[in-house]
């Protein structure tokens, strides 16, 4: 049997894993808050939370989401592409067929992955045996993968502006803008991210490292940490420094 303690959602999480990390180093005043915005794109859904700092103490402000939006979908858009090129050249269509469409799945992250550091401009593709035996091979240029991402960038744009609008906060007093899930190092979204923010007054240099947007986190474990760190300050087992969450 599990006794549920605390729920805490993940951008509480990611903000609790950050402000333990800074406020060690003495990151923080004891008076004046630190506003800091999370962006967590993961592989099913976006999320964005604000949370204010002061030393030994965080207080999430907001939170908004799109919860069906990841980067499960940029996998599924290249996968498209291919069943498309495929049906297009030898007159079936792969995609309505289970194992050719997880084959194409497979290939899709391998080439969303491959797309994702700087300067890749386009990524080969191979799918062996994709369907009645035929081996299926092409191309796919990065300019041609963002421009297809558009309808799935846009959806962060109510979220942002939401998340902001919200929290009550200025967002010219927002200090750091932390980005976290596996998504976020596609370049275009970082890219986006970042414009989206700066047209909102988020103060960002865009032109900086990783758009101005802030990869202090670890990106794929930084929910787990948090929630981790959660359960020590609930435990009588482990001796934490106190930490105040609202």
């Amino acid at each position: 049997q599990m006794s549920c303690l605390r729920l805490l959602h993940e951008g509480t999480a990611v903000a609790l894993e950050y402000g333990m990390f800074k406020n060690a180093k003495g990151f923080f005043d004891a008076e004046k808050a630190t506003h800091v915005l999370f962006v967590d794109f993961g592989q099913s859904s976006f999320s964005a939370t604000i949370a204010s700092f002061v030393a030994g103490k965080l207080h999430t402000k907001s939170a908004k989401y799109d919860r069906i939006l990841g980067g499960r979908d940029f996998d599924e858009l290249i996968g498209r592409k291919i069943a498309d090129a495929f049906a297009a050249k030898h007159k079936e269509d792969p995609w309505p067929n289970t194992k050719a469409r997880m084959k194409l799945l497979t290939a899709a992250e391998r080439c969303k992955k491959t797309l994702s550091p700087p300067g890749v401009t386009e990524a080969h593709i191979n799918c062996e045996c994709l369907m009645n035996d035929i081996d299926f091979n092409m191309t796919l240029k990065l300019d041609d993968f963002k421009e297809a991402s558009e309808p799935l960038l846009a959806r962060m744009v109510p979220v942002l502006e939401g998340v902001i609008t919200e929290s009550g906060i200025d967002p010219a007093d927002i200090t750091t803008v932390e980005i976290v899930g596996g998504s976020t190092r596609l370049g275009f979204v970082k890219e986006r991210v970042s414009q989206i923010l700066h047209g909102l007054g988020v103060p960002i240099n865009m032109t900086a490292l990783n758009n101005g947007l802030s990869t202090t986190m670890n990106a794929d474990e930084a929910t787990a940490r948090g929630t981790a760190w959660q359960a020590a300050l609930l435990s009588t087992r482990f001796r934490v420094r106190e930490y105040e969450i609202i």
